[in-house]
């Protein structure tokens, strides 16, 4: 279950905040390296669905965080902590907070 809320805020961007650590991480990345940014969404949720064999594997670098997408977990690394923390979350949890924010979005 996805402990997120999305809302705009004054300027009408898209805005999400999360209820735990993992999930503000999460809202981070949908604040920061999605956006509005539809395409980018989709391309992210296409990424989730080619994952087909336990080894696959999927890397990307946006604003704020390096996403690796297994099928089975997530690693978001936060760039801009010093700490370089890494956050593992189930990759269907993702999946699932990526399409509430599509659907949020468009």
């Amino acid at each position: 279950m996805n402990k997120l809320r999305f809302y705009r805020d004054q300027e009408h961007a898209p805005r999400a905040e999360g209820s735990d650590e993992h999930s503000s991480q999460l809202a981070r990345l949908l604040e920061s390296d999605i956006q509005d940014d539809v395409v980018a969404c989709r391309e992210l949720l296409d990424n989730i669905h080619g994952l087909s064999r336990e080894n696959d594997r999927i890397s990307r670098t946006g604003n704020s965080f390096n996403i690796t997408l297994t099928p089975r977990r997530t690693t978001l690394r936060n760039l801009s902590l010093e700490t370089g923390e890494n956050y593992i979350l189930d990759t269907g949890r993702v999946e699932r907070a990526l399409q509430e924010w599509l659907n949020f979005i468009t």
